[in-house]
């Protein structure tokens, strides 16, 4: 065998060998770091909740003026996380309460600026991400997001089209079904119960939208109308309920023969 040749195979052995230690070292730093910093986040997103809640505690009660609240959010150092923190616990806090402390929180949310975080949300091209961002603008009843959904009826995932077709709904009830182009997609029973507790929850007087639920072609829609008729006691619309005479397929004619036995028992009373 050539010693030259030898000599020269043990150092591409040799360099391939450190090459690959250090991939390897590299790799194990990168992950160390990565999981440094995913603890530090979650350390900071912590700190934040707490400084957060306590500042929405006594604002919602009256302990701190809407001015003095919002001097102590912005002294905070403004970030991604911290709107993602605050957004998330107004949320929370919203869902929890009512009446006046509900409105104080959305307040909150319009003056310190949180609607950006969420308009952004809805301009990107994460599915998530817009589904995240209908649910906070609608939550809070902001009512210049209401083009934005409008426009993701449109989006290819059928996810983003149901929370478009809640948040709608969630920002101007029954009545705001005349604004827009109805679903042509089936409204699953999880996406349809979530319609009806927004309806109940945001206190919505008027249902003057509902026959064009009951009068679509989209059968999951005329379901939905049904079942808003008869949670919210419509009189107005239950000779056409009993009277629907339309061939439907099981999943959808069998609550709804249901709504109309029940209908039919309270209207013989």
């Amino acid at each position: 065998m050539n010693p030259a040749n030898t000599s020269s195979d043990n150092h591409i052995l040799l360099y391939f060998g450190l090459t690959i230690s250090l991939i390897l070292i590299g790799i194990a730093v990168a992950m160390f770091v990565r999981r440094r910093m995913r603890s530090q986040l979650v350390k900071n997103a912590e700190v934040y909740q707490e400084i957060i809640e306590d500042i929405l505690f006594r604002l919602m009660f009256g302990k701190l003026s809407m001015e003095e609240s919002l001097k102590l959010f912005r002294a905070l150092k403004q970030s991604n996380l911290l709107s993602k923190v605050t957004t998330q616990s107004i949320i929370f806090l919203h869902e929890n309460y009512s009446g006046k402390q509900r409105e104080i929180l959305e307040d909150f949310f319009v003056l310190s600026d949180l609607t950006a975080y969420s308009f952004k949300k809805i301009r990107s091209r994460k599915a998530a991400d817009i589904i995240s961002g209908i649910r906070y603008l609608s939550t809070m009843n902001v009512r210049e997001a209401f083009e934005f959904m409008k426009l993701e009826l449109e989006h290819p995932n059928d996810d983003v089209k149901k929370e478009a077709f809640i948040g709608l709904v969630a920002l101007q009830g029954m009545e705001g079904l005349s604004f827009f182009k109805l679903p042509v997609f089936p409204i699953d029973d999880i996406t349809q119960e979530r319609i009806l507790n927004q309806l109940k929850n945001k206190r919505f007087t008027s249902f003057a939208g509902v026959h064009l639920l009951l009068y679509a072609e989209n059968p999951s829609l005329i379901l939905l109308g049904a079942r808003i008729t008869e949670q919210f006691q419509l009189h107005a619309y239950y000779e056409y309920i009993l009277s629907f005479d339309k061939e439907l397929q099981p999943r959808y004619a069998v609550p709804l023969e249901a709504i109309r036995e029940r209908i039919g028992k309270e209207t013989r009373h």
